[in-house]
């Protein structure tokens, strides 16, 4: 009788630590990757990375007057100059985040 108790509550334990963990409330985070900051080259085309999760929407500031929706694009920047290219995600929940990263 204790073995098949325990037998039971082993397989609970189990079974709880396995069940997919999706939290519709947890919160958005912003995060990308790019494949350079700095470039001398104007005809140069960077690409942008918004790390996993993809998130329901991604809006891109590249700060010179250029805007993406698209959650991976590619940009160039027309002028030298320093950049801060800034990614604002938002999650099913409308719960939002942003991060900034400078080009140059």
């Amino acid at each position: 009788m204790k073995n098949i108790l325990f037998s039971i509550v082993l397989l609970a334990i189990i079974f709880q630590s396995c069940k997919k963990k999706d939290d519709p409330t947890a919160a958005a985070v912003a995060c990308f990757t790019v494949d350079a900051t700095e470039s001398t080259d104007t005809a140069h085309t960077f690409l942008f990375d918004q790390c996993p999760p993809a998130y329901d929407l991604s809006y891109w500031d590249f700060d010179d007057g250029l805007y993406s929706s698209n959650p991976n694009p590619s940009h160039v920047f027309h002028h030298y100059g320093s950049y801060n290219v800034k990614l604002t995600v938002t999650n099913s929940t409308g719960q939002s985040n942003s991060v900034i990263k400078t080009i140059v």
